[in-house]
């Protein structure tokens, strides 16, 4: 298994059909939300992609919202996650391993 991160949805035609399949998703874990966030100021959005056999398994989008720079942005700064992970077929280790990703990804 794969797990990748990044913060645009570039070419994420595999999220946008996974997201739309999985019974438990919502506006928030799409692609769509995560280039909405894009454009907000403060906002980083951070999209943790679970793969196997080249396809889409697991997925979490999460916003880092920071108020300003420096030790202010540093001291302020905190995740949101709406909606929570998604996974197929609701496998554990996914969840664990996107989960922790998400957190080493924001703490950095």
């Amino acid at each position: 298994m794969l797990i990748k991160t990044t913060n645009s949805t570039k070419d994420h035609t595999e999220l946008e059909a996974f997201v739309r399949t999985h019974p438990f998703a919502n506006f928030f874990q799409s692609a769509k939300a995560v280039e909405f966030f894009r454009l907000v100021p403060n906002h980083t959005p951070i999209l943790i992609t679970a793969w196997e056999n080249d396809k889409i398994i697991g997925s979490l989008v999460a916003v880092l919202i920071k108020e300003g720079n420096g030790l202010r942005g540093y001291f302020s700064r905190r995740l949101i996650v709406w909606g929570g992970p998604l996974v197929r077929d609701g496998r554990p280790e996914i969840y664990e391993r996107i989960l922790a990703k998400v957190l080493i990804t924001a703490l950095n």
